[in-house]
């Protein structure tokens, strides 16, 4: 026990007995701070709060060649898993990156997977992406990558939700137009 001197306070008196071990070197760990999706989410939950909570449920899993495999760099799943192209991580933007996180937890919250329901879920995918992309690309401080789809792109109105822009797409569909979606949502679920 440390012993006190006159007018010293007990802490001051431990503090100074007690030597300052530094930290071991932690090797073989990438830091947090130039991870791409990291940094994304933080910004994205500094940015909107009431997004925390899913932000920070989202599960990461890398899927290289991600675009080969669905129809983008990046998709979520009705688990809150949030599928990526880590090259296409290292690339993007960080805002763009960012705006990405807004959209894909749009999926989530929104239960695309969920009502898609007996429709195509390709179809109903492009759908949900203009119910949320309308939305995201009129808001001053969120920057979307160029290949997000809009339903302005797309010749539609905006402001409806993905159901309602379904039919529309399976109205154009039928009379001849073709569908194409770069976004990369697996709101199917898998």
């Amino acid at each position: 026990m440390a012993k006190k001197k006159k007018g010293q306070t007990m802490s001051e008196a431990t503090t100074q007995e007690t030597p300052v071990v530094p930290a071991p070197e932690v090797t073989g760990v990438p830091k947090l701070e130039s991870d791409p999706l990291t940094i994304a989410r933080t910004r994205a939950f500094h940015n909107r709060p009431y997004f925390a909570p899913a932000l920070l449920a989202l599960r990461f899993v890398p899927t290289p060649d991600m675009r080969k495999k669905a129809m983008g760099p990046i998709g979520v799943d009705k688990f809150g898993r949030c599928y990526y192209d880590p090259e296409w991580v290292k690339e993007v933007d960080n805002e763009e990156l960012t705006g990405v996180l807004y959209h894909e937890v749009g999926h989530w919250l929104h239960d695309h997977a969920g009502r898609c329901s007996f429709r195509n879920p390709a179809g109903f995918n492009i759908a949900g992406d203009l119910e949320l992309n309308d939305d995201l690309c009129s808001e001053p401080d969120v920057k979307m990558p160029d290949f997000v789809i809009t339903p302005k792109k797309m010749g539609l109105e905006d402001n409806l939700i993905a159901e309602q822009y379904y039919e529309q797409l399976s109205q154009k569909a039928q009379d001849g137009a073709r569908m194409k979606c770069d976004c990369g949502s697996v709101a199917d679920g898998e």
